[in-house]
């Protein structure tokens, strides 16, 4: 798809919905409010154009098309925009029609965000998951109505230094994925909870797969847990768990790739950290187990 067609199908107002963006106001085709690049309060600072596709910063007095607006906002260059703008179209690559030879990608870094989503903390899903009042406020989780996590659950996720990078949205009704992730956002790249465990006490760290096994495993009694978001560890979680320097506990769920994910993990770091492997009923995740189960088997030496 060409350049000019992907700035002629994407909308400011799709650009808007996909990063949640509140406080601009419609009137006459045309939305205005305070600039969510620079985050004031001035009312009158940002201004989209509906008709025109253009936005305005009178903040800094300057402002351009969709593609633009993505690369204030995201902080990337014209070719990550370029990238981010076809995500979200869902059309294949662009492919120049002079110098067709490809540019090597540099591995994305998760950049921290300059918004903060307003969730609701008492939907009705929480509780049915059986997540408390703390944990909920524990891990900021709550209901999206808003942007391309609207209806879902969202759940913030920090990088090792505590700032805030992404929300992962949950599904409550079954929709596919189970799971929604931002453009750009590489998952391999962080560990969820890790932010707050590091700075415990604790000489072991306590290895999940999945977000809700994580809160499991914290609401009863164990805030040394972090979740891999997945069954596998990368190189960079990897890394991150080494510089820890503590016996790692591994709690994957009990099926095939939970299985074969424990056996790559204890190879990378065997030699390097102690491994201490927590086997699940077949078919099972600890989100799943009963309290008291769950506890037994994280309080059993081996």
């Amino acid at each position: 798809m060409e350049i000019e067609e992907i700035k002629s199908r994407l909308s400011m107002k799709d650009i808007i919905d996909y990063y949640g963006i509140t406080g601009l106001k419609e009137h006459r085709n045309r939305l205005s409010g305070p600039c969510p690049i620079h985050n004031g309060d001035n009312p009158n600072a940002f201004q989209v154009s509906l008709d025109k596709n253009l936005w305005h910063c009178f903040t800094r007095n300057h402002g351009g098309d969709v593609l633009s607006f993505i690369m204030e906002y995201e902080q990337v260059n014209f070719a990550q925009a370029l990238k981010i703008a076809r995500n979200i179209l869902n059309v294949d690559e662009y492919k120049p029609r002079k110098n067709p030879n490809p540019i090597p990608e540099q591995k994305s870094i998760n950049q921290p965000l300059r918004f903060k989503l307003k969730l609701n903390p008492e939907h009705i899903y929480l509780k049915q998951r059986g997540l408390s009042k703390e944990t909920i406020e524990d891990f900021g989780i709550g209901f999206c109505n808003q942007g391309i996590l609207k209806n879902r659950i969202a759940i913030p996720i920090h990088n090792e230094t505590g700032n805030l990078i992404a929300y992962a949205g949950r599904s409550i009704n079954n929709d596919e994925p189970k799971y929604k992730f931002p453009i750009g956002f590489n998952k391999s790249l962080a560990l969820f909870n890790f932010h707050r465990v590091q700075n415990l006490e604790d000489d072991s760290i306590i290895i999940v797969e999945g977000f809700f096994d994580c809160f499991k495993v914290h609401r009863i009694g164990f805030q040394n847990v972090i979740a891999l978001m997945g069954c596998s560890a990368s190189k960079e979680q990897t890394k991150l768990i080494l510089e820890l320097k503590k016996k790692i506990i591994l709690m994957l769920d009990g099926d095939q790739a939970g299985r074969e994910g424990t056996k790559k993990i204890v190879q990378a770091f065997k030699g390097k950290l102690p491994v201490i492997v927590k086997s699940l009923p077949s078919g099972t995740q600890p989100d799943e187990l009963k309290e008291k189960e769950l506890q037994k088997i994280l309080q059993e030496r081996r």
